[in-house]
């Protein structure tokens, strides 16, 4: 057939050699000639044993495309205006990837078509210029867009602010007013003709050719065979830009129709976007669209404000559409590849974060030609703010094709978002079973794995994921996070660097996009990335921040910023956020009043101040824990607490505590973002909004984003910078940038630039967080943005993070509220009172009053020498008050007594080293420095948490690598106990070692209250995380006069400080918390090795500290030895029947238990110790000690299934004969300088600044109001330069705080420094939440 082909159009060409239409032919012969040779290698290669193919049919194709190409080109060159072959050839080459000439050719054609049109109806001559205003120009006609812009009805369709947009629209105008100017003169032209023909008496001729001089040729068709196909480079989904069959009521007889139009347009579209020419396609795109007859000025119109569109169709009306159309195929007007360009703009919109343009298309495209794809495109635009919907168009995606894997993993993560995480799983199960290696897939299903904490399957499904696709970045770093969190430490170092390279890239790649883009690392994971630089982990947050404002001005509801009149947007530059955001959806120049506030302002307090706290954590959570009394100690008289919850009641105490403690609670769980935040600004109208959740789950940033209130704050949250504030400098990862240079003095005020109270509301639509609430220790002044460097960072030899890489940059973005003890609240002084153990109280004597004449019994009949053998207290503790020794007497018991409880078999003398932090915090570094400890101390253990399980065996393993057997040996593990019974249990532990690159936050405080040291370094001057126990240490409090008699002394530590003028109380030398603060590694294994060593073990005398010896001592009964032991006996009779009803309970309540059986063996629970099932230490050395509870019959909440009598039976307590005294009652108890320290924390936590809750939430409260005063006096003056109403004045100005700083200190710092003295307004709180002080 081909050979007929080539002969008979040869012959042609033997009679006429300028036959163009036989050179067209032989072209399209020799390219299906081609095709057939690549066809037969296909199937040579699929057959061939070795997979190759045949080299002379590869070279017969390669000559046929030749002869094609040299065919078509003749054509052209004989008839220019030849569609045909201009057509193929333009496909032809584009078909090997020479796009470039497959433009030039399309072009050619184009413009010689468009020259029988005149000027201003010719669309050939329209460029894209990105050095012009508009981004684009007439060549022809170049005062066309000034033409354009005078006219009122252009202007009215413009933003006035977004110029991307603007431009676009602009655009779209002129091509609507091309072609009305092309369809009036095609109607002239038709008009013409049938006026002429009328005037000669002939038909009418339907030909509207202007100014065609040639008749139409043999052979030469109106209609095109696949014109404009560009096979397998198009950008959108599912491209099939097959030929046009548009329906049309007059129909073009002119070979340039609308359909061959439309055809070059969206094939020369398709080249550009395989270019990555975005704006080029956009450009031919929409020429394509509107000679179809597309309203694209509608369109836009739809999405300009920067809003998501109201939906104009829904899944339903889709299925309908598809039914009729399916029976009435002519009905259509437009065709699949008209909807598949409609997609290709959306996401070419999509890509440039114009999403409400894209979702306007999208369903422009759905309304033209649904498919899968669409639906699932549009359904990932709208989960972020319309769930329901984004799923109803998943499932009709599915309806579509139900084997598309796309929307089954995009329908799993909108239905795991909604709460329904099984049905979430079961979509990803059902693509992973249509697709085994669905990368994507793979991945979330991991991610759902790891939030369930089965990390172990997750790790497996990131490895299937990233074998697929190797350079999967958010399955890689999900991967590595998982890793860390099981301490699978293999290529740590490699993975952790290339995290670092993977943030660089996004950082610097992404810095030019509006919004710019978010690292694939979340802020809370740069907590343990220790190859992260301070710039990079403050720009991930900043960055963060910047797509959460993103999405409020992106969102349906939001009102937008009002600009001033001045218009503050086009005069700054720099910003954190950036202006193009906030100027894209802002209103009208200053048309609301509130500027710069998208909502009114509320009335200013008279006298309250409302402030409200938002948390997704009111439930059984740390957040909780260490917050619960706090909104009920608020002063009523100057204050209303709001609290606003994220989450379902979970009917915990901990919940109905904070209900009880707020004047307003809130349940906010399936409130919208819109609801949420006018309910704050317009109905409860807060002055002070603070941030509970920072980037940690549940949290829900977006309505600080919309600037409900005033004043917005971060706390307790996240412990670090929120990134959503001012920022002056660009990211720059270059290794010799220094963020010091040129303005170490910080940002000082000039004498050009206004008010800096000015200035702050000026910069307010480019910040959502106002203050940080910290201290000089876990923000240190020098690593605050806005606060000029103190003088110690002004040289650079005095201060290390200035020749550091990773600290050489400033982190925090909000002002800071420096507390002048530590940052961190808690609840433990009120709500974290165990109960008296029954058994020790029923022996130890605890009337102050019976105990001193004891006391001074024993003095009057002793030494200084004697005195500790006969009162059973060191000599050291007799300077205690009554009611301290028996907090203290108590204590020890007690503390001994669980030490056994929990390990029964470890010997007396052993040191017990703990860390209960969650396993992902501990890293290499710090755990070598742990074992180090315990290579140095023999006589001491190591005790973890299985938090998580699979993380055990991992470090069991690694310690054996790195110290051996025996020392791994030493490395102890239990389960997670509940709240109380942690940090009831914390007093077992003799030192808690801390983690480094992320410290213990709510766990120090635990340990501290249960009196037990803790060791801590933090070792980063910039990350708020590695230096709150360090802030919480310094807030036990310090040695007094009585303790330093006894020649205890500290040593400040060289990580902490300097400190500001305002925070001296932090150089005290005698302050607890330099014991436990160390600068260094090496510093910290030495401080943990010296407390540890400075333990010893005595029996001490305990007699005189019973109920029995006072009353016999009172009663004269101790006359003789007999007596002595007489009164012990009573003592051991008191246990024994302490242990006979303990264990007598314990066994009614087995679920085995015989109810024949009533006196059950009194030894029978010695083994059955608290703690999960931890009956040794042999038994946790080995690997397969994972006890399960249900063999461990007792519950771990209980701590009385332990008794004394026990104590006897291992030796630690023991009935000795002295000489002097006779028989004696003594335990072995530890004394040292460590015992002092726990003894200091113990008896003192009632005191000290770290656990007075209610002074802390009156230092909160003068910081509140200091802030509502500079903001009152700074919002008067802003209001008088934007000319509108001044607010009513508070009663804030002349109550009785002063003012904080001088007028000549002030920068554009607005940070607040709380002064000490601020204390609790009203002791009743003290009264209240503290009825005994066990």
């Amino acid at each position: 057939m081909y050979k007929a082909s080539i002969i008979y159009n040869n012959r042609i060409l033997k009679i006429d050699s300028r036959f163009s239409e036989a050179y067209s032919n032989l072209g399209t012969t020799y390219k299906a000639m081609a095709q057939e040779c690549q066809n037969k290698n296909k199937v040579i290669d699929g057959n061939h044993p070795n997979g190759k193919s045949s080299g002379d049919d590869q070279e017969d194709s390669a000559k046929y495309l030749e002869y094609a190409e040299e065919c078509y080109r003749t054509a052209i060159k004989i008839r220019p205006k030849y569609w045909d072959a201009s057509i193929n050839l333009a496909i032809l080459v584009s078909s090997q990837g020479r796009w470039k000439e497959a433009i030039e050719v399309y072009q050619t054609i184009e413009s010689l078509m468009e020259n029988d049109y005149p000027e201003n109806a010719r669309m050939d001559h329209l460029k894209m210029d990105p050095n012009q205003p508009h981004g684009f120009i007439n060549e022809i006609v170049p005062d066309m867009i000034e033409h354009l812009l005078q006219d009122p009805y252009v202007t009215s369709q413009l933003t006035g602010g977004n110029n991307r947009m603007d431009n676009d629209i602009l655009f779209v105008i002129s091509l609507a007013k091309i072609e009305d100017n092309r369809k009036k003169f095609v109607e002239l032209q038709k008009l013409a003709k049938e006026q002429e023909a009328q005037a000669q008496g002939q038909s009418t001729s339907t030909s509207s050719t202007p100014n065609s001089t040639h008749s139409k040729r043999s052979g030469e068709s109106d209609n095109t065979n696949n014109n404009g196909n560009i096979n397998g480079i198009s950008g959108s989904s599912n491209h099939n830009n097959s030929h046009h069959h548009h329906r049309r009521h007059h129909r073009e007889n002119n070979s340039f129709t609308n359909e061959k139009r439309c055809d070059l347009y969206f094939a020369k579209g398709n080249l550009y976007y395989a270019l990555n020419n975005f704006e080029s396609a956009k450009l031919e795109y929409f020429k394509g669209l509107i000679t179809i007859g597309v309203d694209l000025i509608e369109l836009m119109n739809s999405a300009k404000n920067g809003t998501l569109p109201t939906p104009t169709i829904n899944p339903q009306k889709v299925l309908a559409a598809l039914r009729y159309h399916s029976q009435n195929p002519e009905s259509s007007p437009y065709n699949h590849s008209s909807s598949s360009i409609l997609q290709t703009l959306a996401k070419i919109y999509q890509d440039v974060h114009l999403p409400s343009v894209a979702v306007a298309f999208y369903y422009l495209s759905l309304k033209m030609y649904p498919t899968a794809n669409t639906c699932n495109n549009l359904g990932i635009l709208l989960s972020s703010q319309r769930l329901e919907e984004s799923i109803h168009w998943y499932e009709l995606g599915l309806n579509l094709d139900p084997n598309h894997v796309h929307l089954y993993t995009n329908l799993g993560s909108a239905l795991k978002d909604r709460g329904m995480v099984t049905e979430g799983i079961q979509c990803y199960q059902q693509a992973i079973r249509i697709q085994p290696d669905f990368f994507i897939a793979l991945a979330n299903l991991a991610n759902v794995y790891k939030d369930m904490g089965k990390v172990e399957d997750a790790i497996e499904l990131y490895c299937r994921a990233l074998k697929v696709k190797p350079d999967f970045i958010e399955a890689f770093c999900n991967y590595v996070n998982s890793l860390l969190f099981v301490c699978n430490w293999r290529d740590r170092n490699e993975n952790l660097h290339k995290i670092s390279s993977i943030v660089d890239k996004q950082l610097m790649e992404t810095k030019d996009q509006v919004p710019k883009g978010v690292p694939t690392v979340l802020p809370f994971h740069t907590f343990t990335y220790s190859s992260l630089t301070a710039q990079q982990i403050r720009e991930i947050s900043h960055r963060n921040a910047d797509r959460v404002l993103w999405n409020v001005i992106a969102s349906d509801w939001f009102p937008g910023f009002p600009r001033s009149i001045l218009d503050k947007y086009s005069l700054r530059s720099n910003n954190v956020l950036s202006t193009t955001i906030t100027s894209t959806a802002s209103a009208t120049v200053n048309g609301n009043g509130h500027y710069p506030y998208p909502y009114p302002i509320p009335p200013l307090p008279e006298p309250h101040i409302r402030i409200g706290y938002l948390s997704s954590d009111f439930n059984n959570h740390p957040l909780a824990h260490l917050m619960q009394s706090v909104f009920g100690m608020h002063d009523r008289r100057r204050f209303q607490v709001y609290c606003y919850s994220l989450s379902p009641s979970d009917q915990s105490q901990y919940r109905h505590t904070i209900e009880r403690g707020a004047d307003y609670f809130v349940d906010m769980n399936n409130w919208s973002i819109k609801d949420i935040v006018e309910r704050i600004a317009l109905v409860d109208k807060i002055h002070v909004l603070v941030n509970l959740n920072g980037y940690t789950k549940g949290g829900k940033n977006e309505i600080f984003a919309a600037r409900p209130c005033p004043i917005q704050i971060a706390t307790m949250g996240f412990a670090g910078t929120m990134g959503a504030g001012n920022i002056d400098r660009e990211y720059d990862p270059s290794p010799d940038y220094n963020e010091y240079t040129n303005g170490s003095e910080g940002p000082k005020i000039s004498e050009e630039e206004e008010d800096p109270d000015l200035d702050w509301f000026d910069r307010l639509p480019d910040r959502w967080m106002d203050y940080l609430v910290g201290d000089e220790i876990s923000c240190p002044p020098d690593t605050v943005i806005s606060e000029p460097l103190s003088h110690d960072m002004k040289s650079v030899a005095d201060r290390e993070i200035r020749n550091d890489p990773l600290q050489n940059a400033k982190m925090f973005t909000e002002s800071i509220v420096y507390m002048p003890q530590s940052f961190f609240v808690n609840d433990h002084r009120q709500g974290f009172r165990e109960e008296n153990d029954p058994e020790i109280e029923d022996i130890l004597e605890t009337d102050p009053n019976r105990l001193q004449l004891v006391d001074m019994n024993i003095k009057a009949a002793t030494n200084e020498k004697n005195f500790e053998r006969f009162s059973g207290d060191l000599l050291e503790e007799d300077y205690l008050t009554m009611d301290e020794k028996i907090r203290w007497r108590r204590e020890q018991l007690k503390r001994v007594k669980m030490r056994h409880e929990l390990f029964p078999n470890l010997k007396e003398d052993t040191v017990i080293y703990a860390n209960f932090n969650q396993l992902y915090k501990i890293d290499p570094l710090i755990f070598n420095t742990w074992l180090n400890i315990l290579k140095r101390m023999k006589n001491s253990i190591l005790w973890l948490l299985r938090f998580p399980p699979s993380g055990e065996n991992n470090l069991r393993q690694y310690a054996r690598n790195y110290a051996g057997d025996e020392v791994a040996s030493r490395v102890i593990f239990t389960d997670v106990a509940p709240k109380h019974m942690h940090i009831y249990r914390g007093r077992i532990a003799d030192i808690f070692l801390d983690t480094v690159e992320c410290n213990a936050h709510t766990t120090a405080a635990d340990i501290l209250w249960s009196g037990t040291p803790i060791i801590t370094y933090p070792k980063y001057q910039f990350k708020m995380c590695s230096r709150v126990a360090a802030s919480v240490a310094y807030a036990t409090g310090a040695w007094n006069e009585r303790d330093l008699k006894y020649s205890y002394h500290t040593v400040p530590c060289t990580a902490i400080g300097p400190f500001s003028e305002k925070a001296q109380s932090k150089n005290d030398p005698n302050l607890l918390g330099h014991e436990m603060v160390v600068g260094s590694y090496k510093e910290y294994e030495d401080r943990a090795v010296e407390l540890g060593m400075s333990m010893t073990w005595t029996s001490r005398n305990i007699t005189t500290w019973t109920k029995e010896y006072t009353h016999a001592f009172i009663n004269h009964q101790i006359n003789k030895p007999d007596d002595q032991m007489t009164l012990i006996q009573n003592i051991f009779n008191h246990l024994s029947i302490h242990q006979q009803n303990q264990n007598h309970n314990t066994n009614l309540n087995h679920p085995n238990h015989p109810n024949q059986n009533p006196n059950p063996n009194p030894n029978q629970n010695q083994n059955q110790m608290m703690a999960n099932g931890v009956n040794s230490i042999n038994n946790n050395n080995n690997n397969n000690n994972n006890n399960n509870n249900s063999q461990n019959p007792q519950n771990p909440q209980n701590p009385n299934t332990f008794s004394m009598i026990n104590l006897y039976k291992k030796n630690v307590l023991s009935i000795t004969q002295n000489p002097s005294t006779g028989p004696q009652l003594e335990i072995l108890l530890p004394q040292g300088s460590l015992v002092a320290l726990r003894r200091k924390l113990f008896l003192t936590r009632d005191q000290m600044p770290l656990f007075h809750t209610a002074r802390w939430v009156a230092q909160l409260e003068y910081a509140v109001t200091e802030m509502m005063k500079r903001w009152e006096n700074g919002y008067k003056k802003l209001c008088q330069r934007e000319k509108q109403q001044v607010p009513r004045p508070s009663s804030l100005i002349d109550n009785s705080y002063p003012p904080i700083d001088k007028p000549e200190d002030r920068t554009l710092s607005r940070s607040i420094w709380v002064p000490e003295e601020v204390q609790a307004i009203d002791l009743r709180y003290d009264n209240y939440y503290m009825p005994n002080q066990n």
